[in-house]
């Protein structure tokens, strides 16, 4: 099993792409790179709207489920 600590380390630096629709409308969609995130608020640009790339800070709070490869076989 993983522990708290390691998960928490598997997430920080994550990438927030904020897009800003006509509508008032807001979306957000985490990116683990910033090559991911990059891409996503180039189309939404493309495409008209405001876009905001964000660094974001994950933290586990409970892991809902864990599968180990045993289980999965």
């Amino acid at each position: 099993m993983t522990s708290n600590a390691t998960i928490s380390e598997l997430f920080k630096g994550a990438f927030a792409v904020v897009v800003n629709y006509p509508s008032g409308r807001y979306q957000r969609r985490v990116f683990m790179t910033i090559a991911a995130a990059e891409k996503a608020a180039r189309r939404a640009t493309e495409r008209g709207h405001e876009v905001e790339v964000v660094l974001v800070h994950l933290e586990p709070v409970a892991t809902v489920t864990s599968i180990d490869a045993e289980e999965a076989a």
